[in-house]
């Protein structure tokens, strides 16, 4: 169920491939013409701050612990090791909304987001989260997709050394003048949807000022 939610939140304002002038565009608050339709994203972030684990993550499988008393009907648990992606996710619903690390509404969720994404790194490698399961690597380029975006938004030169670790990461796992699939090293084969989330997190790499984006990008 949480990861239903995220994904209708994080896909209705975000495009399923970014062009650099979408990077800047209007927050979807902004964007919504109707008060209900204001409401209801309103209500869905609260509800996502309120899952928020103390980690600054979001767990698949254990987010009804941060029910309230009596616990809702917070079912359909999903499977720890997505939960780097799901917390990358859940950081773009709030970014796109419009909201940042200095925004008094939603600020300190943001903050700790990030903070849990930067701490799941590895320092050797610059993967963000643990290479389990088949799909790995589309946590790692969800969770550089959403910290690159904080960092277009508010810039924190702390956060540059993991941001560029992981754009190698991801670098190293294209297959040569082409596109990525599951595997890291590359295994020569491509996949559409994994390609399309690697270019949304290059575009807004280059945004966010990274090197050498553009000559990534022109080898896809």
């Amino acid at each position: 169920m949480l990861v239903s939610l995220v994904l209708g939140l994080s896909l209705s304002v975000h495009a399923p491939v970014a062009e650099p002038a979408a990077i800047h565009a209007p927050a979807v608050a902004t964007a919504l013409r109707g008060t209900r339709e204001r409401k209801a994203l309103g209500r869905a972030l609260v509800w996502l701050e309120r899952h928020q684990g103390d980690s600054g993550g979001w767990s698949s499988a254990d987010f009804s612990d941060a029910c309230p008393e009596p616990k809702e009907a917070c079912g359909d648990p999903g499977r720890a090791q997505y939960d780097v992606g799901l917390t990358g996710l859940s950081l773009l619903a709030f970014l796109r909304a419009g909201h940042d690390e200095s925004s008094d509404q939603h600020g300190e969720t943001i903050k700790d987001a990030a903070k849990y994404l930067v701490g799941q790194a590895q320092a050797d490698t610059g993967l963000i989260g643990d290479m389990l399961g088949h799909e790995f690597l589309y946590s790692h380029i969800i969770a550089t997709l959403a910290l690159c975006r904080l960092q277009v938004v508010s810039p924190q030169d702390e956060r540059r050394a993991a941001l560029q670790a992981a754009i190698d990461y991801l670098q190293r796992a294209q297959n040569p003048g082409s596109g990525w699939r599951y595997d890291a090293p590359p295994s020569g084969s491509n996949d559409t949807s994994m390609t399309g989330w690697a270019m949304q997190a290059l575009h807004v790499a280059d945004a966010a000022g990274l090197p050498g984006i553009a000559s990534l990008l022109d080898s896809v």
